[in-house]
């Protein structure tokens, strides 16, 4: 880079990661890729994602040179290595992980599209209620990594799903309790069919996000008591906790409006 460091760059399937050796070493080499060593890193930069990285160039009349086009910043990223042919390994391992993510990308679209038009089976259908959900907190919740970290605290955040829109709440950092207070709002076609799927997630920031809970239930299953003493007017909002498949639990408030 420009300021004359040395840096250790890792490519991930969605991020190229740069760092810096946080203690001198001379065989760094050699313990990069050790179970048990005393090599310490440090993060250089935030990564950047493969998302927002235009493409990796060689720089003509450089040898050791290559630069990293981003798709929001002007000015490419430069970066030199030690030799040649590294550098011309950089560059196509950068720009071969941007056509594999592209492709992955794409398929995670035609997944949706195709799951959005299964469900719209709904359009030519007029909804029967409306529903409120109040995402009010969580408790229990945690890691189902079995790691040293297992019981570490949770950047956490609730998603979820009814037919083809999904929506979540802001995630809570540093707690394995969260409490959102979080209102949402859905459609349902059919009160006794229609399901909701639930589903809380470890928000992870150089990592995909971890699934640390989840379960689906039909809202006629939850209700305070039978159909026919629930459906006397008037309709009153009420309180469940529901638990989720690891023994977590999720505390919502639902209001339900059905529509005429």
């Amino acid at each position: 880079v420009p300021s004359g460091k040395e840096l250790l760059a890792f490519l991930f399937n969605d991020f190229l990661l740069f760092s810096t050796i946080k203690t001198s070493s001379n065989n760094w080499q050699s313990q990069l890729f050790e179970l048990k060593s005393n090599l310490q890193l440090k993060l250089y930069r935030l990564p950047l994602l493969l998302a927002d990285i235009f493409v990796a160039n060689e720089i003509p009349n450089d040898q050791l040179s290559f630069s990293i086009t981003m798709k929001i910043n002007e000015k490419p990223l430069i970066l030199k290595t030690q030799h040649t042919n590294i550098r011309t390994l950089w560059v196509r391992a950068i720009n071969s992980a941007l056509e594999e993510y592209q492709v992955t990308e794409k398929l995670i679209l035609t997944d949706k599209a195709l799951f959005t038009v299964t469900n719209h089976e709904h359009d030519s259908q007029a909804a029967v209620v409306h529903l409120v959900l109040v995402i009010i907190e969580a408790r229990d919740l945690i890691s189902p990594t079995t790691t040293v970290e297992r019981h570490r605290s949770l950047n956490s955040y609730c998603e979820i799903t009814v037919g083809s829109l999904t929506l979540k709440t802001p995630f809570m950092k540093r707690t394995n309790n969260p409490k959102w207070n979080t209102s949402i709002q859905f459609s349902l076609y059919d009160f006794a069919k229609d399901i909701i799927h639930i589903n809380i997630f470890d928000n992870e920031f150089f990592s995909p996000n971890e699934n640390i809970g989840y379960t689906s239930i039909h809202l006629i299953d939850i209700l305070p008591c039978s159909l026919d003493i629930f459906l006397t007017p008037p309709l009153q909002p009420f309180t469940q906790t529901i638990y989720l498949n690891n023994g977590a639990s999720i505390i919502m408030k639902c209001t339900i409006q059905f529509l005429l």
